[in-house]
């Protein structure tokens, strides 16, 4: 299994505590002085948050991805400590942003980057503040992003986060192209088996959620639905299969549901 997941998920490089307590500290510091931007609703639940700290227009208000050369926000002249470690880095960054994931926030079964150029590129993931129910969900397994690493995550590949946890999430997201210096770090990647955990297979009962509707919970039945990707091994069911089964009987809901899967899945929510 660990195998089969190193080309989606993995460890490529430690980082030392104290840089990550430097960096949570100043973010932590100017947290509510940040410009942090909520967007994507219809692909979330709770409060998914961005602060975009590099991007090709140089503007902190821009935040859908595209291609291009990363040049600072004035974000990031807030930040000297993220700065100096995204420097040290000396990738070739496309964006770079801060995303912050409040507790029982979920972001939906997704795929990114179908909507880009075709050019390789690669996500990575740096923890600064997290706790150990903060997962990012695969078909069959969820994996904790812990901190004191830059993860490795390909976002191509079907996956979902939740942060199940008491307390905030906030990464630290690098969209970079190849080069030989993004390469070079990737030549020790590994997955430590303590942060991966197996998904019970599904047995939810779409027929049940049926009485939710009747008494007028119907947003209710959709949410443990959609969460349904987060809580149980999928294979390659999605969750949207058991939404469309769930308004079997209504036509224009299965019309609905199956094109936001083919966005969702094949046009990415850009997250």
């Amino acid at each position: 299994m660990l195998k089969d997941l190193l080309g989606t998920v993995s460890q490529i490089s430690e980082v030392p505590e104290n840089n990550v307590h430097l960096m949570a500290t100043e973010v932590l510091f100017y947290d509510t002085s940040l410009p942090w931007k909520k967007s994507y609703l219809e692909h979330q639940s709770g409060d998914w948050r961005t602060l975009t700290l590099m991007n090709p227009s140089g503007k902190v208000a821009e935040n859908i991805i595209r291609d291009g050369f990363a040049v600072p926000t004035e974000a990031l002249t807030l930040l000297p400590q993220v700065d100096s470690f995204l420097k040290k880095l000396n990738l070739k960054y496309m964006w770079v942003r801060l995303a912050k994931l409040a507790p029982n926030g979920y972001l939906w079964e997704h795929t990114d980057y179908a909507e880009l150029n075709i050019e390789r590129r690669l996500r990575l993931h740096v923890p600064l503040v997290t706790n150990d129910k903060s997962i990012i969900s695969f078909p069959d397994v969820n994996v904790h992003l812990a901190k004191g690493f830059i993860w490795k995550l390909d976002p191509t590949c079907r996956h979902g986060a939740a942060n199940m946890g008491t307390s905030t999430r906030i990464h630290l997201i690098l969209d970079c192209y190849y080069d030989t210096q993004l390469e070079q770090i990737l030549k020790n990647e590994y997955l430590d088996p303590t942060f991966v955990y197996r998904k019970p297979i599904l047995d939810l009962e779409v027929a049940d959620l049926k009485n939710l509707k009747k008494i007028g919970h119907e947003k209710a039945a959709l949410a443990i639905l959609l969460k349904s990707f987060h809580r149980y091994a999928m294979g390659d069911q999605h969750s949207y299969d058991l939404i469309v089964e769930y308004f079997k009987e209504d036509s224009d809901q299965i019309q609905h549901w199956k094109k936001l899967k083919q966005y969702y899945i094949s046009g990415g929510i850009k997250a």
